[in-house]
């Protein structure tokens, strides 16, 4: 699977969006109704029951439900059998989980296309694409490679297990299963994720996207380009005599003016344009759909903005100084942009500082 198809299908609205949930109902079952079934689907409904009575009354849980409340966390379950799903489903939603539901392989991979969730739960035996299929082909994208991936199954022999870590599964849980450890066990999952995530993608320090994160989004937005024959926009911005800072008050003083920088940068982009710390006080921004003109608008908005602003209790002003490139008009390519971009923040520069410049005036 391409990593880049799952940006394809969708417009920008949309991929903030997360509160689509595919209905249990709308999940259908292989399995048979045989005896074995009938005793396997009691035994779950037995500690279905016992756990929503606990977990609502007991007053020794009253910790583990707060522990558990999750900030805006996905979770896509993969399962065809819909009593487990529904009671799946109501126990991650009882912990503040956002579900996500596909009934085979091939929708979970369908659902994929639009979402990154934080966890993946998946059952083995289904029909169309069985979950062994599934995780074999999601673990060749990139974006999903650091995604926790549970097997939820019945099958229970050494050998199944050792089939399902050989797929770099995180985790096997056999069926029936007793809801708190589930629980605590996905818990303990997407807290790790979440951690590890977070430390790869964001800037320690001013909390947007570190170099590396923001030139693979900006590849993907450049693919996205080149696919729709679309278009997009960047501004390389530094912070005009930012040493003079650090020189005069220190650097915890010229961190904290960083911090204010990216606040006000952050808080006044769209949700669907993304900014980055390219390297000490030099930021990245990249708008998509937004031809070189407008940018040039939004980029002197935001150069008055930071102009304006009083910044820390020290009361410092500062100005930036940004180049603009824009594709396809200035090329294709995350380094070619870059450049160019560069190019134009240097001409700004050397024309007094303080100024913006898109690529290709002046030169």
């Amino acid at each position: 699977m391409n990593p880049h198809d799952r940006y394809g299908s969708r417009d920008f609205e949309s991929r903030t969006s997360t509160n689509s949930i595919t209905p249990a109902s709308h999940v259908h079952s292989n399995h048979s109704n045989g005896p074995c079934q009938e005793l396997f689907e009691k035994s779950l409904l037995y500690l279905f029951g016992y756990f929503c009575y606990t977990y609502n009354s007991e007053p020794q849980h009253a910790h583990f439900r707060g522990m558990m409340i999750a900030e805006d966390v996905k979770i896509l379950l993969v399962e065809d059998d819909p009593l487990i799903v529904k009671m799946i489903q109501s126990i991650l939603e009882q912990a503040s989980y956002s579900v996500y539901v596909a009934g085979n392989g091939i929708q979970a991979i369908h659902l994929l296309e639009e979402l990154v969730p934080h966890l993946i739960i998946c059952d083995i035996m289904m029909p169309k694409m069985d979950g062994l299929k599934f995780r074999e082909l999601i673990r060749e994208d990139l974006d999903l490679q650091l995604v926790p991936f549970i097997f939820l199954t019945a099958l229970n022999t050494e050998e199944d297990r050792l089939r399902g870590y050989k797929l770099d599964a995180d985790d096997y849980i056999t069926k029936p299963f007793e809801p708190f450890e589930f629980l605590a066990r996905i818990q303990q999952k997407v807290s790790k994720y979440k951690l590890y995530h977070n430390q790869i993608t964001y800037d320690a320090l001013t909390q947007l996207y570190n170099r590396r994160f923001l030139m693979t989004q900006l590849a993907k937005e450049l693919e996205r380009v080149k696919r729709y024959k679309r278009f997009l926009s960047l501004i390389m911005i530094d912070i005009d005599t930012f040493k003079t800072i650090n020189d005069s008050y220190g650097h915890l003083v010229g961190d904290a003016v960083l911090k204010e920088i990216a606040r006000i940068l952050s808080e006044n982009i769209r949700d669907i344009d993304f900014a980055g710390r390219y390297g000490g006080e030099e930021f990245v921004i990249v708008m998509p759909e937004i031809e070189k003109d407008i940018c040039i608008q939004i980029s002197e908005r935001l150069r008055r903005l930071i102009a304006n602003a009083v910044l820390t209790e020290m009361k410092i002003t500062v100005s930036f100084s940004g180049g603009i490139a824009s594709a396809p008009e200035d090329g294709l390519e995350v380094k070619t942009l870059l450049i160019k971009a560069d190019k134009a923040l240097y001409l700004a520069k050397k024309l007094g500082k303080n100024r913006i410049l898109p690529y290709g005036k002046n030169e």
